[in-house]
Parts: C-alpha cells; structure tokens; sequence
C-alpha cells in the first residue's frame, strides 16, 4: 500500500484472512516495489494464547501492501502476564536488542519515551492517511509531552456486569433488570445501592456469603475506577502532574472494606488465582463483578464448556461502572494498547526501517481485518469504518457495550513517568483497607503521606 493511497481506496480495499496462531517468531514477505530498499523488521505483542491472534498477524498480512519497500516482518507472539512481557522488552531495549515494533499499553508511552526507546509518531500520523480513520479521541490516549507515541488500537470497557436472574431471584422484574444499565449511566443506581443489593441478595439466600460482589482478584488499573467514581482526579493537564484526593481516596477505601465487612466479598480476597476467579463468575456464582469486555471472549473459550454465546448471554448483564455520587454518570476505564516504533537506542533501527515501520503499522489499519480481530478477542473497534461493518454490528455483545468508550465516558490513566509508583502507593494502602489492617481514612492519610515523601514534585495534592 502506498503511504500516499487515499482513505476512499484504503477503506475499500479487502485483506485476506491469515491462517492460524503462529508462536514464536514467524515471516511474511512482501512482494511490493523497492523504492526504499529491502526491509527486515520484527514486532513483538504480548497475547492471550488462542486470542490475540491479530496484533502480529495484521502485520504480517499487510507487509506486501507497502510499496516503498520490499518488506519482511517477523512476529513473536509472547505468552506471558503482561508484568513479564514489559520486563523482557526492558531488557531487550537496554540491550539495544528490541523489536523494531512493540505492542504495550498506552501508558508506556511516558517511561519508553523518557527512556529514549521510542519515536515520535507525529510525521507517520501526518504521512498516512488510513491512520485518519481511527476515533480521534483515542490519540489522546498515546500523547505526552505534546507528541504522539503511538498507534492506539484494541480499546476496552470495563462494566460492572451482574446476573440477570439472580436479580429477578431477588424480586426485580425483568424492567427492572433491562433498566440497570441505563441506571448506572445516569447515576442512579450507586456503589452504594450495589452493596446494599448485595447484602439483600445474601439475606434472601440468593448467593451465599461471599458470593454478592467480586472485583478483580489481582493487581491492576481497574480499582482507580471507584477513586474516580467518588470525585477522585488522577492527573492535572494543565500543571502536567498527577493528583491525589484525599477525601475521594478514603471513601474510595471505604467501599473497598465495606464489602468485605457486610460478606458481599471474601475475606483475604486478594488476591485469588484468574483461573478461580473466572471459572466462578462465568459459571454463574455471583451476582456482581467487575471486569473486561475481553474476558467475554476468554469465557467463551476456555470456561463455559462450549455452551456459547446464548448461554453466556442468557444471565450475564452489564453496564458502566456505579458512580459513588448520586446523579454523577457512571464511567469506565479503558486501557487501548498501541503499537510503538522503537528508536535506535533500543533497537539498532535505520531512518528506512522506522519508515517502514510506521508505512506497515499504517497499512495493517485495514478495517475488514481488525473488525475480525476486535469480533474475535473482544475488543472494541477503533476505526470508524469498522462501526459501519455488517459483521460488527452482528455482534450482538460488541454492539451493546460500544458506546461505553464513547462521548466522554471512559477515561485513560494518565501517561504520566511516575504513575506506576503513583498506583502502586494507591493499590497498597487500599489492600491494607479492604483486609482491615488499617482503617480506610488512616489508608487515605498513608497515601498522601507516602506521596509526600516519595513524590513531592510530582503529584498536586488536594
């Protein structure tokens, strides 16, 4: 594909569909002109076995489409936890032996960049048109330091789903149960009215103890969720510095102990084993969780027994997460990932081999292919094609939860070289809360201090 094929030609044309999962490292060649020469590259993406087929694979398929280069592109698929992944490319980086192409979350932006193992992507963004087709609000998602760092793609939601016949179990009519959504939209169904149906749950025998509200049994971005949804602010644009609430923080705290206190959340839940923890929400145990929208796909592959999206569908709602103020909309987090191009610090590149990059990443934005691959992993689309697609809007799940990362509803943590140390502070005292070591103020008081004394010019205090 040429970098300069307009977005009507790009938008028509069609992509074969690639064969299986490859792991390990594998080849597509390209077939294209040599105006720039011959190109090897190597991209790297962590992944779910037997889901994320299509982060390397779209790379691989769109190889002969650049004609500014013959071009080879070799793909590693990493199965592992995404901590393990990031290690290994941390070590490659500092090697100088990274993939010219890395998939991570949108947030390593800052540290990869302030590293030196990264390229600003601002010239590639201006030289592709395909790239024009992605949400514009999704770019915001790779900026920092008034550059752009990255492609963004595969954005998530994360909901709140509940179980649509337990609540009925517990005398909700089915209005009822189809209104939820729609209420934790507007801010009328709270995180307090969740606990409060947890424990109603509980008392009518409708799930035992324990069994009325799980979130997520290990480290991760998902709980600043409820630090937002009591007024919580995780980043000042303007003074381009994290912040800290405290009065949001303790509340924040309070609910995290709150559910452990009333048994809607076992005692010592985190953290608990994802295997546990999604064998007992996909089998129908609980009555409210917090998740992804990818994990829809997990479930249906490897922890329902082939009973299919029906099954799934039958019990399973959602919808955004509660706000902890009433009549504040209810949000979500979304994480997008994005693909990086790294510098020749971090992998020896050439000025031709980031071209080529950007000229690959840029024709792997053909709709047909990342609309299998979205409908396939449970993600959702990203170019505004894709929401046009016949086999998207089929997807009846997809469909449903696509306006969640739309008109303000979801927010991206913030990119920020301090905010892994900033969440890691958050994460700990809210442990210490949720398990009653300390009290959930005394928690909110250890997180300033801490920030404080760690990270005085870094975080606006308020």
């Amino acid at each position: 594909m040429s970098r300069r094929m307009t977005r009507r030609e790009f938008v028509g044309r069609s992509a074969a569909v690639g064969a299986g999962l490859l792991v390990g490292p594998t080849l597509a060649a390209c077939g294209g002109s040599s105006g720039g020469g011959s190109v090897d590259l190597t991209a790297w993406s962590q992944v779910t076995p037997g889901i994320d087929l299509w982060r390397t694979r779209a790379l691989r398929m769109a190889a002969p489409d650049v004609e500014d280069f013959e071009l080879r592109v070799a793909t590693e698929d990493v199965a592992q936890e995404w901590p393990d992944y990031l290690n290994k490319f941390t070590l490659a980086a500092s090697s100088r032996t990274a993939p010219h192409i890395a998939v991570a979350g949108h947030e390593q932006c800052a540290p990869w960049s302030a590293a030196g193992w990264i390229v600003p992507l601002d010239d590639c963004r201006e030289r592709h048109d395909e790239l024009d087709a992605l949400f514009p609000d999704l770019w915001d998602a790779v900026a920092f330091d008034g550059k752009t760092w990255g492609i963004p793609f595969e954005p998530e939601a994360r909901p709140m789903f509940f179980h649509k016949r337990k609540l009925r179990e517990l005398g909700w009519s089915q209005a009822d149960v189809e209104e939820l959504p729609a209420r934790l939209e507007n801010g009328t169904f709270t995180l307090d009215d969740l606990v409060h149906t947890g424990r109603q749950a509980i008392d009518r025998g409708v799930v035992p103890q324990g069994f009325a509200y799980w979130h997520r049994p290990q480290p991760g971005f998902d709980f600043l969720q409820y630090y937002v949804a009591y007024g919580g602010a995780l980043y000042d644009e303007e003074r381009r510095k994290l912040v800290v609430r405290r009065g949001p923080l303790a509340d924040f705290f309070t609910f995290q102990r709150r559910v452990v206190e009333e048994q809607l959340t076992p005692r010592n839940f985190l953290p608990t084993e994802w295997e546990v923890w999604h064998s007992t929400v996909a089998s129908g145990k609980t009555l409210f969780w917090n998740g992804g929208i990818w994990m829809w796909a997990e479930w249906l592959k490897g922890f329902i027994g082939g009973k299919g999206d029906s099954y799934l569908s039958g019990f399973v709602g959602y919808g955004l997460q509660p706000t902890g103020v009433k009549g504040r909309p209810g949000r979500t987090l979304s994480r997008p990932i994005a693909y990086f191009v790294t510098s020749e610090q971090a992998s020896g590149a050439t000025a031709d081999e980031i071209d080529a990059a950007c000229a690959v990443l840029a024709a792997s934005m053909n709709p047909e292919t990342r609309t299998r691959e979205v409908i396939e992993s449970a993600h959702l689309a990203w170019l505004e094609p894709q929401l046009r697609s016949a086999a998207y809007r089929r997807d009846r799940f997809l469909s449903s939860v696509t306006y969640m990362i739309r008109g303000g509803r979801a927010f991206f943590v913030p990119n920020d070289v301090n905010f892994v140390e900033y969440n890691t502070i958050v994460y700990d005292y809210m442990l210490r809360a949720e398990q009653g070591e300390i009290s959930p103020t005394r928690a909110a008081d250890g997180v300033v201090a801490r920030m404080k004394l760690e990270l005085p010019d870094a975080v606006v205090f308020e």
